[in-house]
């Protein structure tokens, strides 16, 4: 086996990933949205840019016994929903093994998905959530790592 190159399996496992957070992203009970705002305004009403101002409104709304559901899935959802990409960037490519590289590997893959979300009016452009989404990563990282060696290098030396 080629040592540069990622198991195939690994690769069918990102791909298939990518495809899910795709669809989890920007199509699962997102709606066409449509608004009297115009097409600026409903993005910058999309925006928020004030750390910790969601996390802490669904916080407030866990301890008052509201939307706790919905609160849960979005807090606990956005980390859970990154492990796998903090796990796989640094098993599929050598150079994001590093916990820097992988780190802004991640962040700028999640950038890219909140600011696409916002200009495609499929979401919207959250810092708390790029927040949440890294701590996903950072554990998924930490997990590639506890793991000791990455899959790659495991069939390298078979």
């Amino acid at each position: 086996m080629n040592k540069n190159k990622p198991p195939l399996r690994l690769v069918i496992i990102f791909v298939l990933y990518i495809l899910c957070m795709i669809w989890l992203l920007f199509f699962y009970h997102r709606s066409p949205f449509f608004s009297d705002l115009s097409y600026m305004d409903s993005i910058k009403d999309r925006v928020n840019l004030s750390p910790f101002s969601t996390v802490n409104r669904y916080m407030n709304a866990i301890k008052n016994g509201k939307v706790i559901e919905i609160a849960m899935v979005n807090l606990i959802g956005n980390i859970i929903m990154f492990i796998p990409l903090g796990i796989l960037l640094p098993s599929l490519w050598k150079q994001l093994d590093s916990f820097i590289h992988c780190f802004i590997g991640c962040f700028g893959l999640i950038l890219m998905v909140e600011i696409t979300q916002v200009f495609t009016l499929r979401g919207s452009c959250d810092i708390d959530d790029v927040i949440l989404n890294l701590v996903g990563c950072i554990i998924g990282y930490i997990i590639h790592k506890r793991a000791g060696s990455s899959p790659r290098s495991a069939e390298s030396e078979s």
